[in-house]
């Protein structure tokens, strides 16, 4: 038998024996949603230009089946206690004039979560930003016939996921937090992209963000715990005295810390304006709705986009999301016998980590995610600080 025979035998023995009874694999779930609801089956949703496929596992023939979008919009009312999960671009994005690649209008997804509501079901939304992991985990060659398939198969090794699907939205135009969101964001990139030509102020003395933070790191760090500090490298210190610079041994190096996700944290906080004459300012960015400076959580969920229901992230997710965090997961690799390959865990893809891998790529997830959140909170307290230095070249509260 040839390697590559071996190989074809291998997929489809695999998906053979990676669909699961549904009834043991719902007997399994530690779920919060499942004991709530009460629930006793999942059904996958897969849409396609004017068909859609489900993949119903209590039927056990292991093939999705072909319905119209219209038979899709009633399937709800056929089942009881059942968990509904579909690509979030599916069936909680409507068509509008502006887009017509999504196969529902308004009223037929709520029709859809009506339906569900009325007969004990409950439909939740998986990130299509994942949906090359769900097709590469489960082995089937993509298609809309197969991919309801996949996603259970996913969704069956992925245990704890169904808690974190996404709830359908309850009203389908943006809100005006989103849209400050989006307003934001826009002024972020802005803000970072021009920090960017200089070094994130490394190569300009005029730059008053870098200067701000010259002047107030030892209070700055003073609050960060030491993983903190080595996620975003402020753990460098100055090993000997500089009289002429004024620098003492031990202060916090800045020229060694990772200026472009610290400049990404920190451009929450600042509004980047620019006038005619090309004179840039840096202003507090005051949140429209309360005059005051921005939370974290308003800026984790609607700018950071800390979540896999992500689209057009935005420069400063960019910068933490991948940059920052592979930088640390390598730190992380080196002190837990793992390594970084082409900038992945051990070489891999998520999709093939193993058990031990997988839990060790969320704790660093976790572990780097309250990092970003505690430097925001200390960046924003010194901010707040009346005592503190301020940013020169704007007006302070």
């Amino acid at each position: 038998m040839s390697s590559w025979e071996f190989m074809a035998l291998y997929h489809l023995v695999d998906i053979h024996i990676v669909i699961p009874n549904t009834k043991l694999y719902m007997n399994k779930i530690n779920s919060k949603l499942v004991e709530k609801y009460k629930l006793t089956n999942i059904v996958t949703i897969d849409c396609g230009k004017n068909i859609a496929y489900y993949y119903n596992p209590m039927e056990n023939d292991k093939k999705s089946v072909k319905v119209t979008h219209q038979e899709l919009l009633e399937l709800p009312g056929k089942f009881k206690n059942t968990l509904f999960v579909s690509e979030s671009a599916h069936l909680d994005r409507p068509r509008t004039m502006k887009s017509f690649a999504q196969p529902f209008k308004v009223e037929e997804l709520r029709r859809f979560k009506q339906l569900c509501e009325e007969n004990g079901n409950l439909l939740r939304l998986f990130p299509e930003m994942l949906s090359f992991d769900v097709i590469s985990d489960g082995g089937k060659e993509k298609s809309d016939e197969n991919d309801p398939i996949s996603l259970y198969q996913y969704l069956c090794k992925s245990i704890n996921i169904i808690d974190v699907l996404k709830k359908p939205s309850e009203e389908y135009d943006a809100s005006e937090l989103r849209k400050e969101g989006w307003r934001v964001k826009s002024n972020m990139n802005t803000l970072l992209n021009y920090a960017r030509r200089n070094d994130y102020g490394k190569d300009d003395d005029n730059d008053s963000i870098r200067r701000w933070l010259e002047d107030n790191v030892n209070d700055i760090v003073s609050g960060l715990d030491e993983q903190t500090k080595v996620v975003f490298g402020l753990d460098n210190v100055y090993k000997m005295h500089n009289v002429k610079k004024g620098i003492k041994k031990g202060d916090v190096n800045l020229n060694a810390a990772n200026m472009t996700a610290i400049y990404s944290i920190a451009a929450g906080l600042f509004e980047f304006n620019i006038t005619r004459d090309l004179t840039v300012e840096y202003v507090p960015r005051m949140r429209e709705e309360t005059n005051e400076l921005p939370g974290w959580k308003f800026l984790e969920k609607y700018v950071y986009g800390f979540s896999p229901y992500h689209l057009n992230g935005g420069l400063a997710r960019s910068n933490l999301k991948f940059h920052n965090f592979n930088t640390y997961l390598g730190k992380r690799c080196i002190d837990n016998g793992y390594s970084m390959i082409k900038k992945k865990l051990n070489g891999k893809p998520k999709y093939q980590f193993d058990n031990m891998e997988r839990q060790f790529f969320r704790q660093v997830q976790n572990d780097h995610k309250k990092a970003c959140k505690q430097l925001f909170l200390n960046l924003k307290r010194v901010m707040q600080n009346p005592v503190m230095q301020k940013p020169v070249s704007t007006n302070f509260f």
